[in-house]
């Protein structure tokens, strides 16, 4: 089995936040919600003080700091926290699984 990604795969993400300045106003604003929404896909209403907690340990791993903001001038950073999270995390997860329940080879790769 092979199995694998691109270094870019949050860039999928930045059209929504680069496109519209208001959308990265609202993240900063409201990011206590809507960060565990847009990284762990949750519903707003199943927000929790846990996942809020989570998020801001992202934005701070990724963005440099608490204080950061979602902006034009971070979209590489946005596009990396989110491709970690969303897909290059959970893959190799999957990866390591595989390989510890298959006695068969698996080939992990990521394409710059």
């Amino acid at each position: 089995m092979i199995v694998g990604h691109d270094k870019d795969e949050g860039a999928m993400f930045l059209p929504q936040f680069l496109n519209s300045p208001e959308r990265m106003s609202e993240m900063d604003e409201t990011y206590d919600v809507l960060g565990p929404v847009l990284l762990m896909t949750m519903d707003e209403q199943a927000v929790t003080d846990e996942d809020s907690g989570a998020a801001n340990i992202y934005k701070t791993q990724y963005l440099d700091g608490p204080n950061a903001n979602f902006s034009s001038e971070n979209a590489n950073k946005i596009s990396r926290m989110m491709g970690d999270i969303r897909y290059t995390g959970p893959i190799h997860m999957g990866v390591d699984l595989l390989r510890k329940a298959n006695q068969k080879p698996v080939y992990y790769y990521m394409y710059r």
